[in-house]
């Protein structure tokens, strides 16, 4: 049999296979579960001074805006596509946030930028495997 011709009839065997339903118990074998879709989210558009706005005016508190971006990661790397784009939250965000808020409410924040939200990224040479 010559090259070509056993090319010609591999290919067409193979995509006959997959068009007829032989081979796709393998993809789903290998596939992973799936996942729910991830809504969209309040605070996507919103820049800093626009939050801190929205304190001043009353429409969030740190605590809101807190629990609203720790239940945004929950959706997105545990109940979501599992990005694991966030690998720790602090555990005391919660109580630093009403912190933040007592300060506010006192007239004795740090400033702008006070109980915005942030993240910090840590790269790592490391390897993995």
């Amino acid at each position: 049999m010559k090259r070509r011709k056993f090319l010609r009839n591999s290919l067409s065997g193979g995509a006959l296979a997959v068009v007829n339903g032989v081979l796709p118990h393998t993809a789903a074998a290998n596939a992973e579960p799936a996942r729910a879709e991830v809504g969209s989210f309040e605070l996507d558009e919103l820049t800093i001074s626009e939050l801190q706005e929205g304190m001043t005016r009353g429409r969030f508190t740190a605590r809101s805006l807190t629990r609203k971006y720790l239940e945004r990661i929950d959706e997105i790397d545990a109940r979501g596509p599992a990005l694991r784009s966030v690998i720790e939250t602090n555990p005391d965000a919660q109580e630093i946030a009403e912190r933040l808020d007592r300060e506010r409410k006192d007239g004795d924040f740090a400033g702008r930028c006070t109980a915005s939200p942030s993240s910090s990224k840590t790269t790592s040479t490391r390897p993995t495997g």
